[in-house]
């Protein structure tokens, strides 16, 4: 079967798969010591 020039030079995307690139951190995990870090609740009253 022959292609024509356009066939031959078209590039094609695998959008499949990808390998994995590093791991997610727990975002769950640090918006929760975010938040316990803005009430300040282990600081006392005096010193916020």
């Amino acid at each position: 079967m022959s292609y024509s020039y356009t066939e031959k030079k078209r590039i094609r995307k695998n959008f499949g798969t990808f390998a994995k690139v590093m791991d997610l951190p727990n975002l769950i995990e640090t918006q929760t010591k975010s938040y316990s870090e803005f009430l300040q609740a282990d600081v006392a009253p005096e010193a916020r």
